[in-house]
């Protein structure tokens, strides 16, 4: 074919070439726009599933929380009402049961005294007993051993030695504070026992 007949057909193949290069660019140019969607697409999954973990472990520490809190709740009621108690319950069996065993040990309480305080946070009522006991260091060892075996909730707050002429040389003379505690207030019991020095003021 001569160069004059290649310019007579120009047309006829120029034509085709051109559409098929502009097909190329398009079909070029979509699958490039189609993998970048895709890859959006892709990103976004992900942080949406990232984000989807992060709620689930949320929600996972929330409940777990709130099983804590419902253990602690519980807790507090056990020591609360049962192991503290109120006062009408518990505190005359609290100081018959001191007594006995002071007695039990051959040990006798003297100058007895009573003192109660409010705690105006917690509510709960700090009861304390001072007395003193004469005995050899045997029976006081083991009169305080059999104190802290008490069911009830008590604490020894303060042992002091006394000097008592008319106790033996061979025993020795102590001044005790025995305290417990208490889930409320009872003035009319207080009264009742003696307990000059209560309060319901407290830091």
């Amino acid at each position: 074919m001569t160069r004059s007949a290649w310019w007579k057909y120009l047309w006829l193949w120029l034509l085709p070439t051109v559409l098929t290069l502009l097909n190329g660019l398009w079909l070029g140019g979509l699958r490039a726009a189609v993998l970048g969607r895709g890859a959006e697409v892709v990103a976004r999954v992900r942080e949406k599933e990232q984000q989807v973990k992060e709620l689930e472990r949320s929600v996972a520490d929330l409940l777990a929380t709130k099983t804590k809190l419902a253990q602690l709740r519980e807790d507090l009621r056990l020591l609360r009402f049962e192991q503290m108690g109120s006062m009408r319950q518990r505190l005359v069996p609290f100081l018959l049961e001191v007594g006995e065993r002071a007695q039990k040990n051959g040990l006798l309480p003297e100058r007895i005294s009573y003192a109660a305080r409010q705690d105006s946070k917690s509510g709960l009522v700090h009861f304390t007993a001072t007395y003193e006991v004469s005995g050899s260091y045997e029976q006081l060892r083991q009169y305080m051993a059999d104190l802290e075996q008490m069911p009830q909730f008590v604490v020894i707050e303060r042992l002091a030695l006394r000097g008592d002429e008319q106790v033996r040389a061979t025993d020795i003379s102590l001044q005790m504070v025995v305290g417990t505690y208490f889930s409320d207030w009872d003035p009319a019991l207080l009264e009742r026992l003696g307990v000059e020095e209560a309060g319901r003021a407290a830091e």
